[in-house]
C-alpha cells in the first residue's frame, strides 16, 4: 500500500515539475515575442522618427519639440514597460529557477525518497528474503521433521514386522514343538498301549502255562489219587446191590465188555467212583467264581480214555460234539468238551460231557440202548481232570437233579435184555 501512495506522489511530482517546464518555457518564448515586439516597436519609433511622425520640418519648433518630448516618453514608458517586462521576465526566470530548483529539490527528494524507499524495499526484501529462507529452512526442518518421523515410523514399522516375524517364528517353533511332543505323547501313548498289550498277552500266556501247568499236576494227582480237585460233597461207590432196581443206569459201565448183536455193552458191576461235584451253585474250580452247576460230576475213572461211558437209559441220539480235545482249548463245546445229548421215550434228555477225543461211538439219529457203551471219559473242554459231567433235563434245555434219577448202586442183571429195554 505505501509502494503505491509513493508511486502515485512521485507521478504526481514529475507532473508538476514538467507543467512547471513548460510555464517556464512559455514565458521564455513569451519573453522573446515581447523582445520581438520591442524590437518592432523601437523600429517604429526610429522610423517614426526617421519619417518624422513625431515632428516635421514643417512644424514650428515648439510643437516639434513637444512632439519630440512625448516621443521620448512614449519611448521611456515602452522602456519602463520593456523594463517591467524584463523584470517580470527575470522574476519569471527566477520563479522558473526557483521552480525548477524546487522541482529539483523535490526530485531530490523523491529520489532520496526513492533511495531510502529502494533501500527500504530492499531491507523488505531482504526482511522477505530473510523471511522466505526461515521459512523455507524451517520448511526444510519441518521436512526433515516429516521424513525424521517418516524414518522413524518406517524404522518402528521395520522393528515391528521383525518383531512379528520372530513372533510368527516363536509361535511356528512353539506349534512344531507342540505338534513334536503331541506326536511324541501320541507315540509314547502307542508305545505304552504296545507295552501294556504285551504285558496283557504275556499275562495271559503265562494264565494259560499256569493254567495247562495245573491241569497237568490236577490230573497227575487224580490219576495217581483217585480225586477231582475243588468240588465238593463226595460220595464214594462202595458196594454194588444186584437187588436194587432204578429206572436210570449209573452211566459209568464195567471194565468188561459184551458185545450182542454188534453193540458193546459195559454190563458188569461198575467200577469204583466219586462224585466230586453236585448239582447246585458252587466256587467253579477253573473261574474261581460262584456259578450254578446244571449236573453232576463222577471222578476217580483213571486216566484219560480209561472208564467206560454207557447210556444211562435206551433211546435216540439228538446231539453230537466233537473236534475238542483232553486238556485243551476249554471253551470248546461251548466248554462241554466233546459230548453227546440223547432223548428218551419219557421226554427226558441225558447229556454226557468232558469226553475224550476219538472215543465217541455213535452219531446223530442213531437208537442207543441202556449200558451200550457210547465214549470213554476224558477232560475235554472246561475241565480240571478226568471225570464224566452227567445231566439229566425235563427237557431239551431245562435241567434237574441227575441223582434223582441214577444211583451207583442200580442193579445190573444178567439176564437184563438190553436190545429190548426200551
Amino acid at each position: 500500500m505505501d509502494d503505491y501512495e509513493d508511486e502515485n506522489l512521485d507521478d504526481s511530482l514529475e507532473e508538476e515539475y514538467e507543467e512547471d517546464s513548460l510555464d517556464e518555457d512559455e514565458d521564455e518564448s513569451l519573453e522573446e515575442n515581447e523582445l520581438d515586439d520591442s524590437e518592432y516597436e523601437t523600429n517604429d519609433v526610429s522610423t517614426n522618427v526617421d519619417s518624422g511622425n513625431s515632428f516635421s520640418y514643417n512644424q514650428n519648433p515648439l510643437d516639434r519639440l513637444n512632439n519630440f518630448k512625448q516621443d521620448i516618453n512614449n519611448i521611456k514608458e515602452r522602456l519602463n514597460n520593456k523594463n517591467v517586462i524584463d523584470n517580470n521576465k527575470h522574476v519569471n526566470k527566477d520563479t522558473g529557477v526557483n521552480k525548477k530548483n524546487d522541482l529539483d529539490n523535490d526530485k531530490n527528494k523523491l529520489d532520496k525518497k526513492d533511495g531510502l524507499d529502494e533501500k527500504d524495499k530492499l531491507k523488505d526484501k531482504a526482511k522477505d528474503a530473510a523471511a522466505d529462507k526461515t521459512k523455507d529452512a524451517a520448511t526444510d526442518k519441518a521436512k526433515e521433521g516429516v521424513t525424521d518421523k517418516a524414518k522413524d515410523a518406517a524404522a518402528d514399522k521395520a522393528k515391528d514386522a521383525a518383531a512379528d516375524k520372530a513372533k510368527e517364528k516363536v509361535a511356528e517353533k512353539a506349534a512344531t514343538e507342540a505338534a513334536g511332543k503331541a506326536a511324541a505323547s501320541k507315540v509314547g501313548m502307542a508305545a505304552k498301549i504296545k507295552v501294556l498289550l504285551w504285558a496283557i498277552l504275556i499275562m495271559f500266556i503265562v494264565l494259560i502255562i499256569a493254567a495247562v501247568i495245573v491241569a497237568i499236576i490236577y490230573s497227575i494227582i487224580s490219576i495217581f489219587s483217585g480225586e477231582d480237585t475243588g468240588e465238593s460233597s463226595v460220595t464214594e461207590t462202595t458196594a454194588y446191590n444186584e437187588l436194587s432196581q432204578v429206572e436210570y443206569y449209573w452211566p459209568i459201565g464195567s471194565e468188561e465188555t459184551t458185545e450182542e448183536n454188534g453193540i458193546i455193552y459195559a454190563k458188569g458191576k461198575p467200577i469204583s467212583t466219586t462224585i466230586t461235584s453236585n448239582y447246585g451253585y458252587r466256587i467253579h474250580p477253573v473261574s474261581g467264581k460262584r456259578k450254578m452247576h446244571n449236573g453232576v460230576d463222577i471222578g476217580g475213572l483213571g486216566g484219560y480214555g480209561n472208564a467206560n461211558v454207557i447210556a444211562a437209559k435206551s433211546g435216540v441220539v439228538v446231539k453230537v460234539v466233537t473236534g475238542c480235545t483232553s486238556g485243551g482249548n476249554k471253551s470248546c463245546g461251548n466248554g462241554l468238551g466233546n459230548y453227546i445229548q440223547i432223548s428218551h421215550a419219557d421226554g427226558k434228555y441225558t447229556v454226557y460231557a468232558h469226553l475224550h477225543q476219538n472215543t465217541i461211538t455213535v452219531k446223530k439219529n442213531d437208537r442207543v440202548y441202556t449200558g451200550e457203551v457210547i465214549a470213554k471219559a476224558g477232560s475235554s473242554g472246561n475241565s480240571t481232570g478226568t471225570h464224566l459231567h452227567f445231566e439229566v433235563r425235563t427237557n431239551a434245555t431245562t435241567r434237574t437233579n441227575p441223582l434223582d434219577f441214577i444211583d451207583a448202586n442200580n442193579t445190573r442183571p444178567s439176564t437184563f435184555n438190553y436190545s429190548t429195554n426200551y
